[in-house]
């Protein structure tokens, strides 16, 4: 898959990440079939902020990760937003129950897994 095509699935996919919740890189990573760090730099080039809710991705540890507004590094803004849509946070790391994994939602792969386990 070519990476605007990548690009353009991944800001799709930001749009199903509900206020109040955030996804991991990790996450968003194995549905695109590329690394955190590709994920990460995609996001990075988001031009329209806060439209495109990059700030709703976070690290797989729960730790905010990066977030930059106008090339300036902005951490304390991205916390600020999230705090704004309601996601909880336990000392400097996101709760768990503020975390979709839109990977385990989405793919079927993991659907037929789980379904397998049931029978």
């Amino acid at each position: 898959m070519k990476r605007s095509a990548k690009r353009e699935i991944l800001l799709i996919l930001l749009q199903l990440i509900p206020p109040g919740k955030v996804t991991t890189y990790g996450s968003l990573a194995r549905i695109l079939k590329t690394s955190p760090r590709v994920v990460g730099m995609m996001l990075k080039r988001n031009e329209r902020l806060i439209t495109i809710p990059c700030h709703r991705v976070v690290e797989s540890s729960r730790r905010l990760g990066g977030y930059s507004v106008s090339g300036k590094s902005r951490r304390d803004f991205k916390l600020k937003l999230l705090k704004l849509e309601g996601v909880c946070f336990n000392k400097s790391r996101v709760s768990s129950d503020s975390v979709i994994l839109l990977d385990s939602l989405l793919l079927l792969e993991n659907r037929r897994s789980e379904c397998e386990v049931l029978l």
